[in-house]
């Protein structure tokens, strides 16, 4: 082989090196070497519930005791031992009735100020709470400078100032810093001070204003700050200070019903207003609406219970501006069927008022009763709970009326007539709310409660009208025997009755009643007439009231091993 081919052949080699190289490359790039796989990392797992964990090792008790636990302790400590050494300095006369005062005020002005300053930087129920200690002080201070050291010589017309800027210092807090506790706090102390402040003549003229500028307030405050519960305690309040404004000395009828009208279309006008500004919560405030309507007749009945006439005029009055509520006010639907049932109501009212008599009483008792059949009907729950409450009121002014009212000489009288209209007006409403709240069984105590508010009031009413039919003139004094015996003989009867119609309608509840009143029965007859009556009529009731008995307890015993017989098939 001689040179040339020699290089030849080398140069093909080196060529041939340099292709394999380029063709492995390529390769190399296209399939990638694999690595050898690391060993995966285990997480722990987390622990069950590990966000309630997380939160429960971030809080220490021992950081909840070296921080707020401490701060509270030493405040604690502090105010006792401040208590401790006012208490010292009071008995040994170290500090006078006046400075004890003005210490209070201090004390008073202090506390809310930093009550103030922390609710614009947190918010929290302690500093809430500093302002409502503060202002305790101030009205306690204010009150103990009148009625318990008179020798400081402080007027009441000074002190009531200063309580009401008080309370004035509350309401703007409340409204500037948004809290509702702070504005209860006002409002607890707003009507609190004309108690703390009273006197043996009080100022009516003067209570009037205050009640109806701080009424104002606090509906204003609701209002804008959607405040529910204020608005619903402002109205309680100013409920509670209304017998303060039935006629008296110089104070006047129509000043009586002027204040009580005011009180009136304020709370209208809040209930109505919120419900429109604040959707939530509306059925109560129409609840409240109601509440305000039936306190608002039932105050013109106190105020005009000697001049009907005057009664009638105010029930018209009444009955046109709660029409023309209706019909321009532009409030929800629900407020708008409500003003329009009140406007027909007090009309039915009005006519009634102005014929006297029972007529009245027996009018609102067919008006509740209406209320609660048209809230049926409608699936108004708030229109027939107003119906409920109107018969309540009804209820409990026939009763008045029944211990007010004289002996009369017949059992045929319009007080009878009442007692059976409302009756049948109860009767009707308990039925209508029964088939309204049959799905709701945590109402279905209150539908037990008025069957047995209507038995015990057609028991009431039996019991007037033997006692007018047997009794006499005189009865109010003694009653005869006859008449006591009618009514053990009346009770013994109305209880077998409600003991059969238990037994037959498988009611519990009448049973229990029969039972209870047969046993009252008992009570009575050996309680009273044993010793009270006469020997005949003595035994004519223990004869019957024991063969009544028997007759109960076999029917009752007959009729439960029939019902165990069947459950037991």
């Amino acid at each position: 082989m001689d040179t040339t081919t020699l290089i030849a052949l080398d140069q093909s080699l080196r060529r041939f090196e340099r292709e394999f190289s380029t063709l492995r490359a390529i390769f190399a790039a296209a399939v990638p070497v694999a690595q050898p796989a690391e060993a995966p990392v285990v997480q722990p797992a987390p622990p069950p519930g590990g966000g309630l964990d997380s939160k429960l090792a971030a809080f220490s008790i021992e950081t909840f005791f070296a921080g707020r636990g401490l701060q509270l302790i030493g405040a604690f400590l502090v105010l006792l031992g401040t208590a401790f050494f006012l208490n010292l300095a009071f008995t040994r006369g170290w500090i006078g009735p006046g400075e004890r005062i003005l210490l209070g005020l201090v004390c008073g002005v202090a506390l809310v100020g930093a009550g103030a300053r922390a609710l614009r930087a947190r918010g929290t129920p302690i500093a809430e709470g500093l302002a409502g200690v503060g202002a305790g002080i101030l009205y306690l201070s204010l009150w103990a400078s009148v009625a318990v050291f008179p020798q400081l010589h402080v007027s009441r017309s000074a002190a009531f100032a200063a309580m009401i800027a008080v309370t004035a210092i509350l309401v703007l807090l409340a409204a500037t810093r948004r809290s509702e506790r702070v504005a209860l706090l006002g409002l607890v102390g707003g009507f609190i001070t004309p108690v703390l402040l009273n006197s043996a003549e009080p100022h009516r003229a003067i209570l009037a204003a205050y009640i109806l500028v701080l009424g104002a307030a606090f509906v204003a405050l609701g209002a804008r700050a959607r405040f529910r519960l204020v608005l619903a305690t402002a109205f309680v309040g100013s409920v509670l200070y209304l017998p303060q404004f039935v006629p008296a000395g110089q104070w006047t009828t129509a000043a009586a019903y002027g204040v009580t009208t005011a009180i009136f279309a304020l709370f209208a006008i809040g209930f109505t207003a919120g419900a429109a500004r604040d959707p939530v919560y509306r059925s109560a405030r129409l609840l409240f609406l109601g509440l305000d309507a039936v306190v608002y007749v039932g105050m013109l009945a106190w105020i005009f219970r000697n001049d009907h006439t005057s009664l009638g005029i105010a029930l018209l009055v009444l009955s046109a501006t709660s029409l023309v509520a209706a019909r321009y006010l532009g409030a929800p639907r629900s407020f708008t069927v409500l003003y329009g049932y009140l406007g027909i109501t007090t009309v039915t009212l009005a006519l009634p008022a102005l014929l006297h008599g029972y007529v009245l009483l027996d009018s609102v008792a067919c008006e509740g009763a209406l209320l609660t059949v048209v809230g049926w009907r409608h699936n108004l729950r708030a229109i027939a709970t107003a119906g409920a409450l109107l018969l309540a009121a009804v209820t409990v002014w026939l009763i008045g009326e029944t211990i007010a009212t004289p002996p009369l000489n017949s059992a045929f009288s319009s007080l009878a007539l009442a007692y059976a209209i409302v009756v049948a007006a109860i009767g009707l409403a308990r039925k209508s709310f029964t088939t309204l709240l049959r799905d709701e069984p945590e109402i279905g105590v209150g539908i037990d409660i008025a069957g047995v508010a209507l038995n015990l009031l057609a028991l009431v009413g039996i019991s007037r009208v033997l006692l007018d039919a047997l009794g006499g003139p005189a009865w109010s004094a003694a009653v005869p025997s006859q008449a006591q015996v009618g009514l053990s003989l009346a009770w013994a009867a109305y209880a077998t009755a409600l003991v059969g119609f238990g037994l037959s309608r498988h009611s519990h509840l009448a049973q229990r009643q029969g039972l209870v009143l047969l046993a009252v029965t008992i009570l009575k007859v050996f309680a009273i007439d044993l010793g009270n009556v006469d020997l005949t009529w003595r035994i004519v009731s223990f004869v019957v009231l024991g063969v009544v008995c028997m007759g109960v307890s076999a029917g009752y015993l007959r009729t439960r091993a029939h019902t165990d017989q069947e459950a037991a098939d």
